[in-house]
């Protein structure tokens, strides 16, 4: 099902719908937070798919939060120490 949501979002971005495609990119997220957990490769696409999303619209605040959040999760799985 987050698969669905994911398809369904990159054709609202495509389309130019940026907050549907950030809706759906969100109910993505949780779903594959909720059976995967918090510090998984799919839920780190997700967020690097928000911050995508976020870049497009202008929004480089929030398209930062969420890159930093998908950095985070990427050093925990890949180890390497914390971020500069």
């Amino acid at each position: 099902m987050a698969d669905s949501f994911y398809n369904v979002a990159c054709t609202n971005e495509a389309q130019g719908k940026y907050e549907e495609a950030l809706e759906m990119h969100t109910k993505s997220l949780e779903i594959k937070t909720r059976i995967c957990g918090d510090n998984h490769p799919s839920v780190k696409a997700s967020f690097n798919n928000m911050a995508n999303v976020y870049e497009t619209q202008g929004k480089y605040e929030k398209a930062l939060e969420m890159h930093t959040k998908s950095l985070d999760i990427k050093t925990c799985i890949l180890g390497g120490g914390t971020r500069m």
